[in-house]
């Protein structure tokens, strides 16, 4: 990687910062989504469009990338959410799960200059739908390996496959529970839906 690499700081690894239970629920609609304990605000430009793309790529939940242009500005703003694909379109591949991590999707949004950043996918998604994305984990982790999207990426693939293979299942029940019952779920108190 040259040093006047643009992507030289979106590196990521394999390492995730615990979820954060609190912004979940607010992020969801248990509370009412603000800043918080001293957090930084959002972005006054960020501009989320509405729409919805089921793309395989688009992890479900409230975030996607609607036909983006290959601008490749995403993985700058948001290393640990945003992956390209072969053509440098841009998807989420992780859901926010911190402050911080709503922050980054927030820029990506803002510096997206054609508005392909949506957040209103909790119209869209149903539990039936996230169960058939989940059914398709081996095809993503298929479409991972293509070196062509490897190449564009600075190992969000391999963050990406890392998610799915420890994470993405505990999240989508969750977020199941949340499309039923309106709330996101305490896990202690709830039992949660099968995928």
């Amino acid at each position: 990687m040259a040093l006047d690499d643009p992507y030289i700081h979106a590196w990521t690894n394999l390492h995730f910062e615990p979820e954060d239970d609190t912004f979940l629920m607010e992020l969801y609609g248990n509370t009412t989504l603000n800043s918080s304990n001293g957090q930084d605000t959002f972005n006054e430009d960020a501009s989320f469009d509405t729409g919805w793309d089921r793309s395989i790529l688009n992890i479900p939940g409230p975030f996607s990338v609607v036909a983006s242009n290959a601008c490749g500005t995403g993985i700058i703003s948001a290393p640990h959410n945003v992956i390209f694909d072969e053509n440098c379109r841009e998807y989420i591949m992780i859901q926010p799960r911190t402050w911080p991590e709503m922050l980054q999707v927030t820029e990506a949004a803002v510096v997206d200059v054609f508005d392909s950043y949506h957040d209103d996918g909790n119209n869209y998604w149903t539990i039936q739908e996230v169960k058939y994305w989940w059914r398709q984990k081996n095809e993503i982790l298929e479409i991972l390996k293509l070196p062509e999207l490897i190449q564009r990426n600075r190992n969000q693939d391999k963050r990406y496959a890392y998610y799915l293979e420890n994470f993405a299942e505990s999240y989508l029940t969750r977020y199941c529970y949340f499309l039923e019952n309106g709330i996101w779920p305490d896990t202690k108190r709830v039992k949660l839906p099968d995928l």
